[in-house]
């Protein structure tokens, strides 16, 4: 089972953390792909994925921590550096604002591990259960040299990106959006930016005023890795995703599938009319046999079975 990060704590908001609120509930605007319905409606029952790729700036030294604050509508499983931090939790509400304080980097480092310590990547992915769906997210990243911190969240510009269609890999810091074969033809374009008055009735707030706090990842440790989906399932791969090969296989197959089953009807269907004619014959004893499986009752519709017995047998007048 692939590692994820474990929860050791929960604490008060910082003064920092205050203000980062603040601004999630004023700023951040909600995020999701592009639809055939207009934002902020997207089909039910379906998923969608969403990355951001922050680059530490080279003058303020190593990050020690990120917090996040989430809205969820109607509930997300999120990643950090590819590690699992969230899972998806089908009891969220989405009316609720959840705080992670998540350590930088997130897997301990050692001298065989390769780090990626140039860049932060957060990634979502999206439930949506009926109508109204979005994410929204603040980030604080914090420095070991007490540097201040740097803000972004969702809505400031269009580095967020989203795609209805992800492969394996999708949340890892090492996945290459532009490769030639993305599955389905994903292109993971700049995420719709939902406006201000695009919210659902009743107010989005932060139930409890806490932070959970998460512990780093032993070096040894396996990343989690997000599964892949379609858009319109919550099946690990769909048909969208197959290659040329595997679809065509899958074709063939399914043709001789059809073709066994087919036969075997056939058959079934043959051997019962066979039967049911030997049946009757044992009955009757006068059947008029056509063709193999098919027989031509004595008498037809309207016809007088006993007449022409009954004149013969009648005995002539006398006289």
């Amino acid at each position: 089972m692939s590692a994820a990060l474990t929860q050791s704590a929960t604490r008060t908001l910082t003064q920092s953390e205050i203000a980062l609120l603040d601004l999630f509930v004023t700023k951040a605007r909600y995020i999701w792909t592009r639809e055939a319905r207009d934002p902020p409606y997207s089909p039910s029952g379906e998923q969608r994925a969403f990355r951001k790729t922050f680059s530490y700036p080279s003058d303020k030294g190593a990050p020690s921590h990120v917090t996040l604050l989430v809205a969820g509508d109607d509930y997300f499983a999120m990643y950090v550096n590819g590690v699992l931090v969230q899972p998806a939790d089908t009891h969220h509400k989405w009316d609720q604002i959840l705080a992670f304080d998540v350590p930088l980097p997130v897997v301990q480092p050692n001298s065989t591990s390769s780090v990626d310590d140039a860049n932060l990547v957060i990634g979502f992915r999206g439930v949506n259960l009926k109508d109204f769906a979005g994410i929204a997210v603040a980030a604080q990243v914090e420095y070991e040299s007490a540097a201040a911190p740097d803000v972004f969240y969702t809505g400031s510009d269009q580095s967020w990106l989203g795609e209805k269609l992800f492969q394996e890999q999708w949340e890892q810091p090492s996945f290459n959006r532009n490769g030639r074969q993305q599955a389905g033809g994903a292109t993971w374009d700049p995420a719709v930016v939902y406006s201000q008055d695009a919210r659902r009735e009743g107010n989005v707030r932060m139930v409890r005023e806490e932070v959970m706090v998460f512990d780093r990842l032993p070096s040894n440790a396996a990343v989690s890795s997000g599964p892949r989906m379609d858009s319109a399932s919550s099946s690990p791969r769909s048909l969208v995703g197959l290659s040329k090969g595997e679809f065509a296989g899958l074709y063939v197959g399914s043709l001789v599938l059809v073709a066994v089953i087919s036969a075997l009807v056939s058959w079934f269907i043959t051997k019962r009319k066979v039967r049911v004619v030997r049946v009757r014959r044992k009955a009757t004893g006068d059947l008029n046999l056509q063709s193999a499986g098919i027989y031509q009752p004595p008498t037809l519709p309207g016809m007088k079975v006993y007449d022409r017995q009954s004149r013969s047998d009648t005995p002539a007048s006398s006289g």
